[in-house]
């Protein structure tokens, strides 16, 4: 539901949708006691609307941030990516609990990033908080976080099954 309201939302939207995560990160991380399963579910949420750097007729050749450079996108992504970054920063993804709550998130954003770091260039900020998911992503194994979120079970033609 989240992505599909992000996705569909004008930016004045999609700005009101990346505060409001904000506010509410903000609140879990100056609450006395941290919650782990709400900032999950931050993270769960906002996943989907981190886009690759690539889209949008970006090649990586030439690759200079991402399609945030200009001022009129009011920086969404990389309001998206900081977000990402403060919310998995505070999360034990080690821990198999907290990595089951986001497995489907960092299996995503896995999915986003290139085989080798983003070198520093005119898109610096862009490059850095790429490298910043990859580093807190990357600790976890593929296969791991695959096994964490595993398929729903299959009937007999190959469909999962209603459950």
């Amino acid at each position: 539901r989240s992505i599909g309201r992000f996705c569909n939302a004008d930016l004045p939207g999609q700005l009101q949708l990346v505060a409001n995560a904000e506010e509410r990160l903000d609140e879990l991380l100056h609450d006395s006691e941290l919650d782990g399963d709400a900032i999950c579910k931050v993270v769960a949420c906002c996943a989907g609307w981190l886009r690759s750097p690539f889209s949008h007729g970006a090649v990586r050749s030439g690759w200079s941030g991402d399609q945030d450079s200009n001022m009129e996108s009011g920086g969404v992504q990389s309001r998206v990516r900081r977000l990402l970054i403060r919310a998995l920063s505070h999360l034990d993804l080690t821990h198999n609990t907290t990595l089951q709550a986001v497995a489907s998130a960092v299996i995503y954003i896995r999915s986003l990033l290139p085989d080798s770091d983003y070198a520093e260039g005119p898109g610096r900020l862009a490059a850095k908080q790429w490298n910043q998911l990859r580093a807190l992503v990357s600790c976890i194994e593929p296969a791991v976080a695959a096994s964490c979120n595993p398929e729903p079970p299959k009937g007999p033609l190959g469909v999962p099954e209603a459950q």
